[in-house]
């Protein structure tokens, strides 16, 4: 989640670059002209969000191996879908809301050189800062003080169902 905070961060700077760029160029009104700018700016912000699509589930999957009962695998996969589908209408209404902010331009618009995306990248920023309250949930969850998470024959590899293949 860092990664996806610190990729929209970068996004809102390097789109406010972007803006600035192209008023100091005269293309204020001009959408679709080539603002000299290299496209290079942008790798920063999808290398961050690659790290933290590819980061993310995987954390996840570990957490649901290691504490959800075997029975409770496919449900939790199913949940983890579910809240994919959760933040995409999220997405659509946060979206819809910004684009119709007061009377003035919107921030999303069909001008990129008059909108304010850089704001709009700002608020998923500020959205994704107060969505570590789950660090606070991950610090009061876990094993009560004593408990053991071993099997009862104190292999390891039991709880998450590891089985020897076979050698031919």
């Amino acid at each position: 989640m860092l990664f996806a905070i610190v990729a929209k961060a970068v996004a809102a700077i390097v789109e406010t670059v972007r803006r600035n760029a192209a008023i100091e160029q005269g293309f204020e009104d001009q959408p679709t002209a080539v603002i000299n700018m290299l496209a290079l700016w942008l790798v920063h912000k999808f290398v961050l969000f690659g790290f933290a699509v590819s980061f993310t589930p995987v954390g996840l999957v570990e957490f649901f191996f290691c504490y959800f009962p075997k029975s409770m695998y496919s449900f939790a996969m199913a949940m983890f879908t579910l809240e994919l589908a959760a933040a995409d209408v999220v997405s659509d209404v946060i979206v819809d809301t910004v684009t119709g902010i007061g009377g003035n331009e919107s921030w999303l618009s069909t001008n990129i050189n008059r909108e304010h995306l850089n704001y709009y990248y700002g608020l998923l920023t500020f959205i994704g800062i107060l969505n570590y309250y789950y660090l606070v949930i991950c610090w009061a969850y876990g094993p009560i003080q004593g408990e053991k998470h071993e099997a009862s024959d104190g292999k390891e590899d039991d709880k998450f169902g590891y089985r020897e293949l076979p050698t031919s």
